[in-house]
């Protein structure tokens, strides 16, 4: 027979030992049901402008891509701010002035928001 003392410590590591698989597995199942699905969110600062290499956010700071998947996405729902090139090869003389800060907006018929 189980001492009240031995029965709760019992019932403690079933709900450590529980909680910590619940926490590992959940998570598990979650990425292999969302594999084949696309989700992501930019959202310090948002993107300005997307390469095939990175993006720049409103403060001109760059970043990569955290993933082909992110890049895909951001190309699919964002065509108007999307260059299918990498960062250093773009001429365009309107979005390098914004790189640059000699501009406040990189598109060439102005801001529209």
């Amino acid at each position: 027979m189980l001492t009240k003392n031995t029965y709760l410590r019992l019932v403690a590591l079933v709900v450590v030992t529980g909680g910590l698989i619940g926490a590992v597995l959940p998570a598990d199942a979650h990425d292999r049901r969302d594999r084949d699905r696309t989700s992501f969110s930019v959202t310090l600062n948002g993107v300005q402008l997307g390469y095939h290499d990175g993006y720049y956010d409103h403060g001109r700071r760059w970043h990569p891509w955290r993933s082909n998947r992110e890049r895909a996405w951001y190309r699919q729902n964002h065509r108007d701010s999307y260059y299918n090139m990498r960062r250093h090869r773009d001429r365009d003389r309107y979005r390098r002035d914004w790189r640059q800060g000699r501009r406040d907006d990189w598109r060439r018929e102005g801001y529209h928001h």
